[in-house]
């Protein structure tokens, strides 16, 4: 369905200032916005930490401050669970094969709780509602709602797995066989002895769900933005067929088409501004957790034991597809909006016959799409590109290639440990 240029998307959040809230057009734009990230919304509110929903309901202010305070208990077990594996880690001064998971386990819930931190300032600012309603497109693409299902099926099917994995490593660490999978059980005693450690396992999966409810959230965004952006191309393309070689017609559909561009990047500097920490934070975590998480599959391979290999394994996909999810969307984002260059310069409808009308609004467009800024970038550090992903994956091989070079060397002198690490470089 080509994006209607005869009525330009307006950009939402002047719609709701200007629109009486009563008004039959602000309701039904409201319940155009629910409708598209109905699931969406089930998802935040699943994970207990989503209260922005009710912050405009008199009637349910009790409700409320409760969803708030909720939100922030939950944020402060995060946070003490992230604390004692901090501790444990660094007190223990335990560094043999189990040292790599035990970071990769810190990393995560590490992650986790920054995520949980700014989906409370998300909230506290009204960020997802502006966002909602600066991504919705009334006059759009109509596979919106299809790309976001989609995008929530993949993203939680994945997750499905990493769970699944994870409560068989704690199991098998419960059951007094933490060496089969390179776990520290202590890691379990935020809360006390062996009985209680189901409080920590309970907490450590909660705070997962909402990391990767979080991270679902941020990757269907930036894909909705994107189909709205070739959907967009693609209207770009059919300039001129109408009525070909009538330049007041050519003109008028390229100024259309060049005004809903604007309210286009307009809506990719909000999702910008919302996301533009959370993706330097992830994207920053993400590297050291990749590494690590291979570290402990090389050291799995080098033990021959399919135990370790098999549990290890979705460790790195799972890192892997976190950097894609992170970086993949937003590339794509950028590489839509530079797209529009080459189908201004490749549509001859528009250079010839010249017209200079035509031609300087043409070249004003092209100005206008080349912004250097326009894109999700790391707040605001750098727009994620393609080559930005290849500089990451080219990073993290060049830190593992590093690491890999760390013998581990028989000490008998070590207690309570057949073996500990030398940082020896080959």
């Amino acid at each position: 369905m080509p994006l209607q240029s005869d009525v330009p998307c307006k950009k939402l959040s002047v719609q709701f200032d200007s629109v009486e809230s009563d008004s039959p057009d602000m309701i039904k734009l409201k319940k155009a916005i629910e409708s598209k990230f109905r699931i969406t919304n089930k998802v935040l509110r699943m994970t207990g930490m989503f209260f922005e929903d009710s912050a405009k309901c008199s009637a349910n202010r009790p409700m409320y401050w409760f969803k708030v305070v909720r939100a922030f208990v939950l944020f402060g077990l995060a946070v003490h669970q992230t604390s004692w594996l901090l501790y444990h880690i660094l007190s223990s001064k335990k560094y043999d094969e189990t040292t790599a998971r035990s970071l990769v386990i810190f990393n995560w819930m590490l992650q986790a709780t920054i995520s949980e931190a700014i989906f409370i300032y998300w909230q506290m600012k009204g960020y997802i509602t502006r966002l909602y309603q600066n991504v919705h497109c009334p006059k759009g693409c109509c596979r919106t709602v299809i790309v976001i299902n989609q995008t929530l099926f993949a993203t939680f099917s994945l997750f499905g797995v990493f769970i699944l994995m994870t409560a068989t490593t704690v199991i098998l660490a419960w059951m007094g066989k933490g060496e089969f999978v390179m776990f520290d059980p202590g890691l379990l005693e935020a809360y006390g002895p062996k009985s209680l450690s189901i409080i920590s396992i309970l907490i450590h999966m909660h705070a997962l769900f909402v990391w990767i409810s979080i991270l679902t959230f941020y990757i269907l965004i930036g894909r909705a933005v994107q189909h709205e952006l070739l959907v967009f191309n693609d209207s770009l393309r059919n300039i001129g067929t109408i009525i070909p070689g009538d330049s007041e017609k050519l003109c008028e559909e390229l100024s259309e088409r060049y005004a809903t561009h604007v309210q286009l990047a307009n809506r990719i500097r909000v999702a910008d501004s919302t996301f533009e920490v959370y993706t330097f934070a992830m994207v920053g975590t993400n590297i050291p957790t990749t590494i690590f998480t291979l570290l402990t599959f090389f050291l799995a391979l080098q033990s021959s034991c399919w135990t370790k290999i098999l549990i290890s394994s979705p460790d790195v996909l799972f890192c892997i597809c976190e950097l894609i999810g992170l970086t993949a969307a937003p590339a794509k984002v950028h590489a839509a909006i530079r797209e529009v260059e080459s189908i201004v310069y490749g549509n001859l409808r528009i250079w010839t016959p010249f017209n200079e009308k035509v031609y300087q609004l043409a070249s004003v467009f092209i100005s206008h799409a080349n912004q250097s800024n326009l894109g999700i970038t790391l707040w605001g550090f750098a727009v994620v590109t393609k080559p930005l992903i290849l500089t990451t994956m080219s990073l993290t091989v060049t830190y593992l290639t590093f690491l890999l070079q760390v013998q581990y060397k028989d000490d008998p002198c070590t207690p309570n440990s057949n073996s500990t690490s030398h940082f020896v470089i080959s």
